[in-house]
């Protein structure tokens, strides 16, 4: 039976499965007619041309690829002479590199150019007041700088071109990659180049995954990210902050973070505190990339090769999400990724953790409650926000959107409501929030309706604003700018 399916599992991955090297070859002749076009001398490098990829997602990743490579040859690569005077070789190198780990297939775009002008990006993002003039371009890090690139509309060439300068490229990058449940990011070396890293999960795959149960909740890891499984009272320990929710384990020769990995994810839901008496005696050694975390679990229930299946994108899913299983029982178990565990640990030290959905605090990134009965405006007002760096919460009608306000520990910075819909319509809901200790929270009013009706019925109940749909995503961007207070809370 195991050679059966083994066997069936082969067949059926030699038939949705292509190698990479099939769309990167399609690349090497546009860049080498750029090249000629341009004056620019440049070679194009394919690394990892046999790595498998579904042969649905390869070719949604052909616009995405095309508009990356461009942006190298354009921005990255600079003219011969320019490269001879800063010691570089004469040619310009970009690299299309594709490598598979774990449910993941991460696609590297890399050029030895100039890397990206971060003094120039935030002095475009000043003028098209991205940021405010208050922030002093040493205020901001370098992974905060880069995030302007995706915004809608933004460029940093000075003429429209063939190339550049037309305000579309980035954000359109990060939308597609998006749809297919992947993420995009920039890394760069100002002078020596940069590098954009797609990752996009694989749409079926069978991988050994290593269970355990945590507070009752069973989880899965990708064994590949599983160094040791060990009695953590077997290893010394110490305290690193006044919470006792993360500590530290002396593990072959070096330090590590030692957290319980019930606190470790954000749940909804309050979850009893642990401190240091409380944790539990089972770790897990994680790989985070090239970093090592232990995590408390309450029980190991064993290694298996499952079926991964990737989560649906109708609700966003964060990225330590790498889809789930579902085991013979019918549980359905999500499987995390320790490698992107760095942000959680980080909230843990803040004494923070990240909470999801996403709760308004003084002085982080501005919080935005979007009511809407329309899965399609609620997916695409939430991809705009969040490329714009506020955090959003959906609420699927005014009901729920109040039940929300109600709840204690939730503070909007802003609301963006529609008019007509189920349980609770747009104009009750905005009625109770005047009525109530949010009556100082922003309100704009979205919807199909145009007429002087509706806007002067909204306005008489308190709306901020008012826009109709469909919008231009750049004007909606900056209309709200103007309604965003600090925390409103009850």
């Amino acid at each position: 039976m195991r050679h059966q399916l083994d066997s069936l599992h082969g067949d059926l991955n030699q038939s949705r499965l292509v190698p990479f090297g099939t769309l990167a070859g399609r690349f090497v002749q546009p860049i080498t007619t750029l090249s000629q076009r341009h004056n620019k001398a440049v070679e194009l490098a394919i690394e990892g041309e046999s790595v498998a990829v579904d042969q649905a997602v390869l070719e949604q990743l052909r616009t995405p690829l095309t508009h990356l490579l461009r942006n190298a040859f354009d921005h990255g690569i600079e003219l011969p002479q320019e490269r001879i005077a800063q010691g570089k070789t004469r040619t310009g190198k970009i690299r299309l590199i594709a490598t598979q780990k774990s449910n993941f297939v991460t696609i590297t775009v890399a050029d030895d150019g100039r890397g990206v002008n971060l003094e120039k990006v935030y002095q475009r993002a000043l003028a098209k007041r991205l940021c405010s003039p208050e922030t002093r371009f040493e205020q901001l890090t370098q992974e905060q700088i880069l995030e302007f690139l995706f915004r809608p509309g933004f460029s940093t060439a000075a003429t429209v071109g063939s190339l550049s300068g037309r305000g579309v490229g980035l954000d359109i990058v990060r939308s597609d990659v998006e749809r297919l449940h992947g993420s995009l990011r920039i890394e760069t070396e100002p002078g020596w180049g940069s590098q954009f890293i797609i990752r996009i999960p694989l749409t079926l795959n069978i991988l050994p995954l290593l269970l355990c149960r945590s507070h009752q909740r069973c989880l899965a890891v990708p064994a590949e990210n599983v160094n040791d499984v060990i009695n953590i009272s077997d290893f010394p320990t110490e305290t690193t902050d006044e919470t006792g929710l993360v500590r530290r384990l002396h593990w072959h020769n070096q330090w590590l973070p030692l957290v319980s990995l019930q606190q470790l994810l954000p749940y909804q839901q309050s979850m009893p505190a642990e401190g240091a008496a409380g944790l539990p005696n089972i770790g897990i050694v994680l790989s985070m990339n090239d970093k090592y975390l232990v995590a408390a679990i309450d029980e190991m229930l064993g290694e298996r090769r499952l079926v991964v299946k990737p989560f649906d994108s109708v609700v966003p899913i964060p990225l330590y999400l790498a889809g789930c299983t579902v085991l013979g029982t019918g549980e359905v178990v999500p499987i995390v990724v320790p490698d992107y565990f760095e942000e959680l640990l980080a909230g843990l030290h803040a004494q923070a953790p990240t909470k999801h959905p996403p709760v308004a605090i003084a002085g982080e990134r501005p919080s935005i409650l979007v009511v809407d009965d329309s899965i399609a405006v609620r997916r695409t007002l939430n991809r705009l926000l969040t490329q714009a760096g506020y955090q959003v919460l959906q609420c699927r009608d005014g009901q729920e959107a109040w039940e929300v306000l109600n709840q204690q520990n939730m503070a909007f910075n802003l609301a963006i409501c529609d008019l007509e819909m189920p349980r609770m319509d747009g104009f009750t809901l905005l009625q109770k929030i005047r009525a109530s200790g949010y009556k100082e929270l922003p309100v704009v009013v979205l919807t199909s309706r145009e007429s002087d009706l509706h806007r002067k019925k909204a306005s008489q109940l308190g709306a901020n604003g008012y826009m109709t749909k469909p919008f231009h995503p750049v004007a909606f961007l900056e209309e709200i700018s103007d309604f965003l207070q600090p925390v409103a809370s009850a």
